[in-house]
C-alpha cells in the first residue's frame, strides 16, 4: 500500500514550488501568502485566532506574519469594538496583484497535478477526500 502520508508531503513540497516566485516578487514567505487567500476566501473569518486554528499555524508565527502583511500594506488590523484585544483584519487594495497571482499559480499547479485524470477519477478522487474529511470531523 502506498504511504499516503509521503505522497501528501511530496504534493505539497512540489505545490509550494508554484509560488517561489510570486514569494519573491513580492517579499512574502508562504505562510503570509496563505493569510492572504484565506482572508480573501473567508472574509467573516478574520480574527488572529481563527486564522491560527483554520490553518493550524503556531501563534508565534502567524504574529509575526499578521504584522507583516500589515506593515506591507495588504491588510489592516481593525480593533474590534467589544473586545480592544481582539483584530479583525480586512484585506487592502494593494493585495488584489497578489492574490491574482496566487490564483494563477493554484491554476497551474492543478493544471499539472490532473494532468491525464479523466472527469470520471476526479469525480472519485473528490469523493474520497470527502469522505475522509467527514470521518476525520
Amino acid at each position: 500500500m502506498v504511504e499516503t502520508r509521503e505522497v501528501f508531503h511530496r504534493i505539497n513540497i512540489k505545490r509550494k514550488e508554484y509560488f517561489n516566485e510570486l514569494l519573491d516578487v513580492y517579499d512574502l514567505t508562504f505562510m503570509e501568502l496563505e493569510i492572504l487567500a484565506f482572508l480573501d476566501g473567508e472574509p467573516d473569518s478574520n480574527t488572529f485566532t481563527q486564522i491560527m486554528k483554520a490553518k493550524d499555524y503556531a501563534k508565534s508565527h502567524v504574529s509575526t506574519a499578521i504584522n507583516h502583511l500589515a506593515n506591507c500594506g495588504y491588510l489592516e488590523k481593525i480593533g474590534a469594538s467589544t473586545n480592544k484585544k481582539v483584530y479583525r483584519l480586512h484585506l487592502l487594495e494593494k493585495s488584489a496583484p497578489v492574490l491574482q497571482g496566487y490564483y494563477l499559480c493554484v491554476q497551474a499547479f492543478q493544471t499539472q497535478a490532473f494532468a491525464g485524470i479523466t472527469d470520471a477519477d476526479l469525480q472519485l478522487f473528490n469523493q474520497v477526500i470527502h469522505q475522509i474529511n467527514q470521518n476525520l470531523r
